[in-house]
């Protein structure tokens, strides 16, 4: 009986250790307009992103618009285990505590000869894990412009 048991465990531990591949950033499509709607090319916009729950999973890539006022940016995937995750998980919460946070979170910007933001809904859109390929718009100012 105490045999089953030890393999048990060592099983568990095992299934642990198994890496999972998940989505870090979507594929992003990101149509960049001035305050008219036409596009904008030669814009700078940059993807950040970070997985919370494993420490060193972050990155941030630029690209520069097309003359349609276009990027794309590839789908980044990782692949990490459960153990690692919960490992991340904890140490986050040691080292932040309440103010920890957790999971998957990427963002877009674009800078340079204007900026701005993609806003759904109200607020800047902020990509937490689903979906796999994402579309946005950012409308993009000038200092001058509000």
């Amino acid at each position: 009986m105490k045999i089953f048991f030890v393999q048990l465990i060592l099983l568990c531990f095992a299934l642990l250790a198994i890496p999972v591949q998940t989505i870090e950033a979507p594929e992003w499509e990101i149509l960049v307009v001035n305050s008219h709607g036409d596009p904008v090319n030669g814009v700078t916009v940059r993807e950040v992103f970070r997985d919370y729950s494993v420490p060193v999973q972050q990155g941030e890539h630029d690209l520069i618009t097309s003359e349609q006022g276009k990027v794309i940016f590839p789908k980044r995937e990782a692949r990490i285990s459960f153990a690692r995750r919960v490992l991340g998980v904890a140490s986050s919460i040691m080292a932040e505590g309440v103010h920890a946070s957790f999971g998957r979170h990427a963002h877009v910007f674009a800078f340079g000869k204007c900026e701005g933001d993609p806003v759904k809904n109200g607020y800047v859109e902020d990509w937490t894990g689903h979906p796999a390929h994402n579309k946005s718009t950012i409308i993009c100012r000038t200092a001058g412009e509000k």
